[in-house]
């Protein structure tokens, strides 16, 4: 995590590496989902269509990730009944695609996603909330200022708020208010486990036998935000006091 940490990486840091298959194996589980849907019989089309908005939403959330890293990368799609030696053909041979060609690829599944799953609060499961704020990240990453505005609007009318106090935002107190969009939720004892902290340890922080401690420092420390909100508040109080 140092070189992270530093600035200072190649294409031979193992995290970047990781990434990149990890997350196209989820989106090729996303892909096969699709294709196994458009072949069953005898379900309701009701939850055929909430599959696919799933899936869809998987992938773009895939493709959003990678093009957080890399930029636009290869959009890989496989055809029904493709042999084995056809899938690595498609693997080794896509192209990359333009940025605009990506976006749009990106934006329709979200917006497929957003249109057919319900509005739902706060969830570990995509819903229309977590579509549109994915979706509003994805379009402010990009400077497309307007379609961000817009569809922030839309994620603020389901119901969604900031949380009053954020130093309480992440307390035993604050679980499930109405700031959280999409989460994913640990449960003691399950598979379903937590990896910041070991990011946001400190490097030499005693942690038990068992853990890992990266030491990434993934936090903003409560004394530098407070000091920021002062000189913004300051700055404010300047600007109305001006004649």
């Amino acid at each position: 995590m140092v070189p992270i940490i530093q600035f200072n990486w190649d294409a031979n840091t193992g995290f970047f590496n990781g990434q990149y298959n990890n997350v196209y194996q989820g989106i090729a589980r996303a892909n096969s989902v699709l294709l196994v849907v458009n072949g069953l019989e005898g379900v309701e089309e009701s939850a055929l269509t909430q599959i696919r908005a799933e899936a869809r939403f998987i992938r773009s959330f895939g493709y959003y990730i990678l093009h957080n890293l890399f930029g636009p990368v290869p959009i890989i799609e496989i055809p029904e009944g493709a042999s084995l030696d056809e899938i690595e053909a498609i693997g080794r041979e896509t192209p990359r695609p333009t940025e605009e060609e990506y976006r749009a690829y990106v934006e329709a599944d979200l917006l497929f996603a957003a249109e057919n799953l319900e509005a739902g609060g706060v969830s570990s499961r995509a819903n229309k909330g977590v579509a549109l704020g994915l979706l509003t990240k994805f379009y402010l990453n990009n400077k497309q200022w307007q379609q961000a505005a817009d569809t922030a609007a839309e994620v603020m009318g389901l119901g969604y708020s900031l949380y009053g106090d954020y130093t309480e935002l992440f307390s035993i107190d604050g679980e499930d208010n109405a700031e959280y969009i999409f989460r994913f939720e640990c449960l003691l004892g399950s598979n379903q486990t937590n990896v910041y902290m070991p990011h946001a340890f400190p490097a030499n922080y005693q942690v038990q036998d068992n853990w890992v401690n990266f030491g990434a420092m993934f936090r903003t420390y409560t004394d530098f935000y407070e000091t920021s909100s002062s000189a913004l508040s300051a700055t404010s109080r300047s600007n109305r006091q001006q004649p």
